[in-house]
């Protein structure tokens, strides 16, 4: 279990979706997770509701793809 998580990869194939609910769900509660290069690695949705539940204290993002969020899903003005 970890008190942060940040991902580098660049996106490919293989990286595409790696930051799931999943991967969150390892971290420890009220972590933090930092998504730099690559807004494909990350599922929006999946992100928000592990801040919405208290899982993630933070979330700093660099990049974000607002297309790939749900279209019910809140894409931004989180304040976490």
């Amino acid at each position: 279990m970890s008190d942060a998580l940040v991902c580098l990869l660049p996106l490919t194939s293989q990286t595409e979706g790696v930051l799931n609910g999943s991967v969150l769900g390892r971290s420890k509660r009220a972590a933090a997770s930092s998504t730099w290069r690559a807004a494909g690695n990350l599922v929006a949705g999946e992100l928000i509701a592990a801040l919405d539940s208290g899982h993630l204290a933070h979330a700093y993002l660099d990049v974000f793809d607002p297309s790939r969020c749900r279209p019910t899903a809140r894409c931004g003005g989180i304040p976490r």
